[in-house]
Formats: structure tokens, C-alpha cells, sequence
């Protein structure tokens, strides 16, 4: 899938992992994200900034990150995201109240 949508600015943060050495998200960061750039960090994190045609081919990656991953913008690429880790999550409720 090639998404030709409207060019737009991702902005991300990325969590590093606890007490990891080698870090590992941002080791994936920098291999499979080179078209972007990391603007800022600290010892808990760091931000991960592209511009992209579209957001629907981003999604699958970030995704794959889970809470290593939140995403500040676009709003609306935030909003998607969110509601997409809401709808996971109630799969995973138990389907007994006595649970």
C-alpha cells in the first residue's frame, strides 16, 4: 500500500527502554526510520520527527512499538492511534463479570 495523501509533519516520542543496554528502540529508530530525524532527548526518551505523504503507512510501525511509542502529531494520526489501542484493549476485557 502507497499512500499518497496529504503531506504531513509526524511527531513522535519514544520511550527508552529501563536499564537496556544496547537501546533497542532506538537502535529500530535509527535502521528503519533514516528518513526522519531525532530532534531531542533525555535520558527517558526521545523525539522522532518525519514528514510523510499520508499517514496510513506510518501506522503499522508505530504501532509495532506499543507503549514505547506516543504519538504528538498530527492530532489526527494521535486521535486514530488512540482510539485503535481502545478497541485492543476492549478484545482483551474479560467476557466474564466474575473475572
Amino acid at each position: 500500500l502507497i499512500d499518497t495523501g496529504a503531506p504531513a509533519a509526524v511527531r513522535v516520542r519514544f520511550y527508552n527502554p529501563e536499564a537496556s543496554q544496547p537501546n533497542f528502540i532506538k537502535e529500530r529508530v535509527l535502521l528503519q526510520g533514516q528518513w526522519g530525524s531525532i530532534t531531542d532527548e533525555d535520558e527517558q526518551s526521545f523525539i522522532y520527527e518525519i514528514l510523510v505523504n499520508g499517514i496510513t503507512e506510518i501506522k503499522p510501525w508505530l504501532r509495532s512499538f506499543g507503549s514505547s511509542c506516543e504519538v504528538l502529531a498530527p492530532n489526527q494520526l494521535r486521535r486514530e492511534m488512540i482510539a485503535e489501542w481502545k478497541e485492543i484493549a476492549a478484545y482483551y476485557e474479560p467476557v466474564r463479570e466474575d473475572l
